[in-house]
């Protein structure tokens, strides 16, 4: 048999009362994430994608934002696997491809190997947004 005192009782109704808060608020993140996927409408490609996203990272201790460059078959599914693990992270720019996609991946990871916060890692610090779009 438990037993609790008067105090433990009203810790855990307002350990409750705090649970059903977040769990409200979740559902509503959870619907509108929904609306949003639903309004967001991507091109076409039979030959896949290019894209950067940008994301939070810490680079020696720093909270920056970084960029990612990547290539994938279907843009839809990437960005919901990438919020998946990375909430804040934000779908900048995407284009349909025409070229092969490995070559175009492997010649950019190549230019910017410098500027990536880890070996053969595609996200890259110390490099702006603009950089990164003239390269690509």
């Amino acid at each position: 048999m438990y037993v609790s005192n008067a105090k433990d009782k009203e810790n855990i109704k307002k350990m409750n009362i705090k649970l059903n808060k977040i769990r409200e608020k979740n559902k509503n993140y959870k619907l509108e994430n929904s609306f949003l996927e639903n309004q967001q409408r991507f091109m076409s490609s039979s030959n896949g994608y290019a894209y950067i996203k940008a994301t939070d990272c810490i680079v020696n201790g720093i909270k920056k934002t970084c960029y990612k460059f990547g290539i994938c078959n279907d843009i839809r599914i990437r960005d919901i696997n990438y919020k998946t693990g990375n909430p804040t992270s934000k779908m900048l720019y995407y284009i349909p491809l025409k070229i092969d996609k490995k070559i175009l991946e492997k010649c950019i990871k190549s230019i910017l190997e410098p500027h990536s916060i880890k070996k053969n890692h595609e996200t890259f610090s110390y490099i702006t947004l603009r950089e990164l779009k003239k390269v690509i």
